[in-house]
């Protein structure tokens, strides 16, 4: 500048307020009227900024990170103006599908255009970082939070398509992507989803967590998971659960050589009429609480080809939660069932065939039982069953079979088994209307403490010998023989009630009993035990009455007596 024309010759200038760090740009404004068009020395600005790379415009570096471009090299230049124009180099594509971050890091992404011009646009130099994409779905474990593969699935969806199509221009874009790099991508097709990775033959990577992926998705009636990976899944519990709208489901897809979890996967498929499960690799499977729970059209289910040698638990009812259900309880019209080898590693039998209404028959021969504990309601309300042989189980640790066959109303024959460490046997043949005879010799009952309703509403029943059980440590006969309304004679002269606390309703209903045997060791307890009224003739002649709640038959001596 020429210090003799200039009124600041010789002057220093403090900026005192301005600003101590990041970029600063002082002007010098000439005190005239003169526009810097006109005049020879224009309006000076000094700034502390970095200077660009080029003087043509921004440059964009593209550093490999890694990765390589598709010429073998690492790192490429490109000069662009503001509008995205390049005045200088050529985008390349790096070799592997990838996404591109301001840092190297690869945290902040960019999103750009097919020419590597960055959408949100340019007014600096910038440098831009490769990070190889991924393929991989959001997890759906917190199903209702709204970021969950599941909760991105349109409830206007009747089908679900995984592919490898290319995403059309005017679709909306549904963020199903994991680490949020654009993998994976969906849109809607009409009705149908569609979830595609974009690159012809690569498909789409199921999360390893895959748990609740289409959960109670009720509208869907097709999913196709031809183009599905589920070679690293780990975990698929709950997958269709609720899918009520499912006729049909091709499982071949599926890699499950990894899957431990498939509790409760097509637990309320109400629609499934068929499901073939023979391409699947249960080798490590552990879990399988509630499976099939409430497929209630599947008429047919075929598991012999199944490796169950880990599963430990098929049914956890009792304690409730999210797992609640046995494998096939609630399968109503389920006719045929070919069971897997089930091993010792397995405790619980509670519920297993509950409801099975319409099983006709059930070999059981396939099931290592040593060390179940439970069975209660193992058989509650196969109503469709009239033999049941259950001479190849073992079940010496079993210590619940209480409503073990409760409602079981078309079972004519019965086996029974190994019952020493049996404690609860609380309605266990209630309902069975349809036994004429019971032989309860094979049952050792001296662990058992609750005899509740044992034997209610066994109407088919004409006459019972109780000498057989063991009836010491029992402390609950209530409604024991209730609704037996068949019954002529009844033995009970084994029965010990020393420690019996209720015989409510003992006897109710039962109309035709006429003689009833009892021991010295046979006390009644209570007021409520509603033996039959009338007159009751002891072997002497002594009468004795009842008046349909009470008696006066005397406790604990041994003798027969006969109503008439």
């Amino acid at each position: 500048m020429d210090s003799q024309n200039s009124d600041d010759s010789g002057k220093v200038y403090d900026f005192k307020d301005s600003k101590t760090s990041g970029v600063v740009t002082v002007t010098k404004t000439w005190d005239d009227s003169i526009s810097n068009d006109d005049r020879s020395v224009p309006d000076v600005s000094i700034s502390t900024a970095k200077p660009g790379k080029s003087p043509l415009g921004y440059t964009i570096t593209y550093h490999g990170n890694g990765l390589t471009f598709t010429d073998g090299t690492t790192e490429n230049e490109i000069i662009v103006n503001s509008s995205g124009k390049i005045i200088s180099g050529q985008y390349k594509e790096i070799s592997t599908p990838s996404g591109w971050f301001s840092d190297s890091n690869c945290i902040n992404k960019i999103e750009i255009d097919s020419n590597g011009f960055p959408i949100s646009g340019v007014t600096s130099d910038m440098d831009l970082y490769a990070r190889s994409k991924t393929f991989i779905l959001k997890q759906s474990v917190g199903f209702n939070n709204g970021t969950s593969f599941n909760s991105r699935i349109p409830t206007t969806a009747t089908s679900i398509v995984f592919t490898d199509e290319t995403m059309p221009a005017s679709a909306e874009a549904i963020d199903v992507d994991e680490d949020g790099d654009g993998g994976v991508v969906a849109w809607m097709n009409g009705t149908t989803m569609k979830v595609s990775t974009q690159i012809k033959g690569l498909k789409v990577q199921a999360n390893p967590d895959s748990g609740n992926m289409f959960y109670n998705k009720s509208n869907l009636k097709n999913i196709d998971l031809t183009m599905l990976d589920t070679q690293n899944t780990t975990k698929m519990y709950g997958m269709f659960y609720g899918c009520s709208g499912l006729i049909n489901l091709d499982l071949t897809p599926l890699d499950t050589s990894m899957v431990t979890d498939m509790r409760r996967m097509f637990y309320g498929c109400k629609g499934l009429i068929n499901l073939d499960l023979s391409s699947m690799n249960t080798s490590n499977l552990q879990l399988a609480t509630g499976m099939f729970c409430r497929c209630s059209s599947l008429t047919s289910l075929d598991l012999s080809m199944l490796d169950f040698q880990n599963v430990s638990q098929i049914s956890d009812v009792e304690n409730g939660g999210w797992d609640y259900g046995a494998m096939f309880q609630e399968c109503k019209a389920l006719k045929t069932l070919t069971l897997p080898q089930f091993t010792n590693k397995i405790t619980n039998y509670s519920y297993l065939f509950e409801e099975c209404s319409k099983l006709e028959s059930l070999d059981l021969s396939s099931i290592d039982s040593s060390n179940v504990t439970d069975m209660s309601s193992m058989f509650y309300k196969c109503r469709g069953l009239t033999t049941l042989d259950l001479s190849s189980m073992d079940t010496r640790n079993v210590t619940n079979m209480s409503s073990m066959f409760l409602g079981c109303s078309g079972l004519t024959v019965l086996s029974l088994s190994d019952t020493r460490n049996v404690k609860d046997m609380r309605v266990m043949f209630c309902g069975c209307n349809k036994l004429t005879a019971l032989d309860l010799t094979p049952l050792s009952t001296s662990n058992v403490t609750d005899m509740y309703g044992m034997f209610e509403d066994c109407g088919g029943l004409t006459s019972l010998d109780l000498t057989p059980l063991d009836t010491t440590n029992v402390t609950n006969m209530k409604r024991m023989f209730s609704g037996c309304y068949n019954l002529t004679s009844l033995n009970l002269s084994s029965l010990n009630t020393s420690n019996v606390t209720s015989m409510d309703s003992m006897f109710y209903s039962c109309y035709e009993l006429t003689s009833l045997s009892i021991g010295d060791k046979f006390a009644f307890v209570g007021s409520d035990y509603q033996l039959h009224s009338g007159t009751w003739y002891a072997s002497n002649g002594t009468a004795y009455t009842s008046n349909g709640t009470t008696c006066t038959i005397p406790n604990n001596k041994a003798d027969t007596y006969t109503r008439r």
